[in-house]
């Protein structure tokens, strides 16, 4: 079984997008875990009046927060395989966790690719192949730039889940990222674009941060955490890579 988790906070279209994605699926069998952030009701009487069924639903009362809540979402995971999927995205392909479920049976972790929208329109991938596949067989790379995008586009075992570090912000899945790849004994990537990411909406937390002060302090966490040249070095390219934009 493959849990399907989706973290969500304030946006009740973008959740009913994301949970009818994992419904459309054909051939696997899964669960939906879905943990609300949302201080109000409104994604919980949608939950209810939907029909639970296949889903397991957690209203956090307090909030937790972004990263405590896909903390929670792991915590909660009864499948042998995961996927967390954030509430502005969904599946691209009806029969995607048919095929990660058989791709999983040979490999710890499975990595995609995704489609980024804006409204409407795509937007290019401007990473090269080439990149990824060096960053994928070295891994401190993502210590750059993420190169592999959403966390949805990474499914795993359960046996090698890691939690996400709830001191970072801005680099918390690529760091997630690299502990993952770091844990797991085989991970494969496929180009295929089997993930859609929603973007530019109002509640995306990337539009309600500062990027410049939480990477900064982001750089610094992960410096101490590892205390390392080689994480170092990445970390520094990826400042020059953000200058020269």
């Amino acid at each position: 079984m493959i849990s399907v988790i989706i973290p969500t906070y304030k946006n009740l279209e973008l959740c009913k997008q994301a949970v009818a994605s994992v419904f459309k699926q054909k051939g696997c069998d899964y669960e939906i875990i879905i943990t609300d952030d949302t201080p109000g009701n409104e994604i919980e009487e949608w939950a209810k009046s939907y029909g639970l069924g296949k889903i397991r639903y957690y209203h956090n009362v307090p909030s937790k927060g972004a990263i405590d809540n896909w903390n929670y979402g792991l915590s909660l995971a009864m499948g042998d395989g995961i996927i967390l999927l954030h509430h502005d995205e969904s599946f691209a392909n009806d029969e995607f966790l048919k095929e990660v479920e058989q791709k999983l049976s040979d490999s710890d972790v499975v990595v995609h690719g995704r489609s980024v929208m804006f409204g409407d329109n795509v937007k290019k991938d401007r990473v090269p192949l080439w990149f990824k596949r060096i960053g994928f067989a070295w891994k401190y790379p993502l210590f750059t730039l993420n190169f592999i995008g959403p966390c949805a586009c990474v499914a795993f075992r359960k046996s090698v889940a890691v939690d996400f570090d709830p001191r970072l912000h801005w680099k918390v899945d690529t760091e997630w990222y690299y502990r993952l790849f770091d844990n797991a004994k085989s991970v494969k990537y496929f180009d295929t674009p089997e993930i859609i990411s929603h973007h530019g909406h109002q509640g995306q937390i990337t539009n309600n941060i500062n990027i410049a002060e939480v990477a900064a302090t982001d750089i610094k966490i992960i410096k101490d955490k590892y205390n390392s040249l080689t994480v170092n070095f990445f970390l520094w390219i990826g400042k020059l890579l953000y200058k020269l934009k």
